[in-house]
């Protein structure tokens, strides 16, 4: 059979609305029990005291082209929109009646969704920075394209420092359990970082050893190893160059958040139980 690998890629969140209720209001204005908006020439639609202008409701729909370059502003999409935009006023103005803002698990679960927002806009102009700077030369493709035929299955647990791993080695046969170990599956050479990589091509065929990775220590067994046919490399160079790209924007990435640590080490405090 032939068959090539490629590593896993990297969301959105989806609106539950009523459409039903929102259509009914809209459809028949509102209630004589309600204090209308007190709404201005521009006024697009409102229910009750909620209104929405123009202005407003187009720089909603710049919005939504924006998260989703796909969408298709039609007539029918923009009621769509407009409906989901009231519910969502509507929503808002019940959670400020209820006052939910200030209770403290709220405060709290907010100020956790505004560090990930920041985090993922800092990440973002991050990758604008590098994007110009990836290169992606011919010896690179190459040797990817070698390591794909290269199929391979390995397993290993995780040890604090090389003492622990000696020990782990020792007693690998008996005491460490395939629940105890993560296990590889199959995977092609491809697919692996060079630093994992450049270890297991040096291992023997299911001969535990204790490895250093980057800075951790495993101790780590090789499986199975064996060669599979790939399809030809002008058929599939356009998706290598891009999982080298994205590999390479990755390990940029964390080369950058690493450099925020400066030559700090981390420390734990040893009064501390951590297991």
């Amino acid at each position: 059979m032939t068959k090539f690998c490629w590593g896993r890629r990297r969301h959105g969140l989806s609106w539950l609305c009523l459409f039903g209720f929102t259509a009914l209001l809209l459809a028949c204005g509102s209630s004589p029990g309600d204090n209308p908006a007190q709404a201005g020439p521009d006024w697009l639609a409102r229910i009750g005291n909620q209104t929405v202008d123009v202005q407003e409701f187009q720089a909603y729909l710049e919005q939504q082209s924006r998260r989703n370059p796909r969408l298709q502003i039609t007539p029918a999409m923009k009621r769509e929109l407009l409906e989901k935009y009231l519910e969502k006023k509507l929503l808002l103005a019940e959670a400020s009646r209820q006052r939910l803002s200030d209770q403290p698990e709220i405060i709290k679960e907010l100020e956790e969704m505004k560090e990930q927002v920041l985090i993922k806009h800092l990440f973002s102009l991050k990758e604008k920075e590098l994007a110009g700077q990836i290169k992606i030369d011919e010896d690179d493709i190459r040797n990817y394209y070698r390591d794909m035929g290269q199929m391979l299955q390995f397993r290993y647990v995780s040890a604090d420092d090389p003492d622990q791993a000696k020990v782990v080695e020792d007693h690998w046969v008996q005491k460490v359990s395939a629940s105890e170990a993560v296990d590889s599956g199959e995977v092609c050479l491809a697919a692996l970082n060079e630093s994992w990589k450049k270890q297991i091509l040096t291992l023997p065929l299911k001969k535990p050893q204790v490895v250093k990775i980057d800075s951790h220590w495993f101790v780590l067994e090789v499986v199975d190893k064996r060669e599979e046919a790939v399809l030809p490399l002008e058929k599939v160079r356009d998706q290598i160059v891009r999982e080298l790209t994205d590999r390479k924007e990755k390990e940029r990435l964390q080369n950058w958040v690493n450099s925020l640590k400066g030559q700090n080490r981390l420390e734990i405090n040893p009064a501390h139980i951590w297991r």
